[in-house]
């Protein structure tokens, strides 16, 4: 195995790691939408929950025609940047519409739905982590347009329970980003070596095979010299 087509295959590797992920993301966000339109019925205006749950119900609906066409097309070297910028196009939409839930869902009459939008904006950076470690550029594109807007909104507040929610915010954000760089580098160290021990045994392979060859050539030459110093003894006598 060639170098060029085992850096291909480590791309290949880690994409399909991230992008497999697709459906398990799009599940967990309509349900977590559906809850936390449900729980902020009777809050915040009827007409702001409708608006914001079909701009999630559109970019999964968007996502899931995305996920269909790489299933059928499959992931190779000549595609794998479009199926990327694809994916990430559409995270990044879906972070900035959860985002937009901690400022246009936001009640101000309500500390304890603000707390829960929170919580669940939380959740799903949180969950970012889990299935989105393997590639650093997915995190980023849903965890920042996610996190942001509400810790500005909080700070905007200016009282002292909305500025320790914001330094929360980022506290927490800090401590999701960590985690994901820890295992983004522990993922690349074991595909890194996975792949390693790939073209060491593909050398390995070649090499045998090149001895064994060699072998097979030597042995015939023996035979050769053994048949003509026989051919000379059987002369001579």
């Amino acid at each position: 195995m060639d170098i060029s087509n085992t850096s291909e295959q480590y791309k290949i590797d880690r994409a399909k790691r991230v992008l497999h992920q697709t459906p398990m993301g799009i599940a967990v966000t309509v349900m977590n939408s559906l809850i936390l339109v449900l729980v902020l019925f009777g809050t915040t205006p009827f007409y702001r929950l409708v608006i914001w749950f079909s701009a999630v119900i559109l970019i999964n609906i968007m996502r899931i025609f995305g996920q269909y066409r790489m299933n059928k097309t499959g992931i190779n070297p000549d595609n794998i940047n479009h199926h990327l910028n694809i994916f990430l196009v559409a995270l990044t939409v879906s972070g900035c519409v959860w985002g937009s839930a901690g400022v246009y869902l936001l009640p101000d009459s309500s500390i304890a739905h603000q707390v829960f939008i929170v919580l669940m904006l939380g959740g799903m950076v949180a969950g970012t982590v889990g299935l989105f470690s393997s590639f650093m550029a997915a995190f980023y594109c849903f965890t920042i347009p996610a996190s942001l807007p509400v810790c500005i909104v909080f700070f905007l507040y200016g009282d002292s329970i909305h500025l320790v929610m914001g330094f929360m915010i980022l506290l927490f954000w800090v401590v999701m980003f960590v985690t994901a760089k820890k295992l983004n580098k522990e993922l690349i160290d074991f595909l890194s070596l996975k792949y390693e021990n790939v073209g060491l045994i593909s050398s390995l392979e070649k090499e045998v095979s090149v001895r064994k060859a060699a072998e097979e050539s030597l042995i015939q030459k023996n035979n050769e010299i053994e048949s003509i110093v026989e051919k000379r003894t059987a002369e001579l006598i």
